[in-house]
């Protein structure tokens, strides 16, 4: 693992809808991406789980949770297979 710092970045992303139209944010966002380098690790928060205590998710390979409703199949069929690291979590 590298050791070189990269910037803290907020994502909201508005309308589940943008990840099938795309518009001006989705531009801006995969533009403001491209002077970082590749990042040894992500770590994303959702707000959409109200449990007591914190989870995290330490599976090689985390399913796609659809936590929306009342969206075009489309919306749904996607699947994001973007890999973990259960030692790192």
């Amino acid at each position: 693992m590298t050791s070189h710092r990269q910037p803290a970045v907020f994502a909201g992303y508005g309308s589940p809808m943008y990840a099938i139209e795309p518009n001006r944010y989705t531009a801006a966002w995969s533009s403001s991406g491209k002077p970082l380098q590749r990042p040894d690790s992500i770590l994303v928060i959702s707000a959409h789980w109200v449990t007591r205590g914190i989870w995290v998710a330490a599976m090689p390979k985390p399913k796609t949770i659809h936590d929306v409703g009342g969206f075009p199949q489309a919306l749904l069929n996607i699947q994001d297979s973007a890999p973990s690291s259960p030692e790192l979590a």
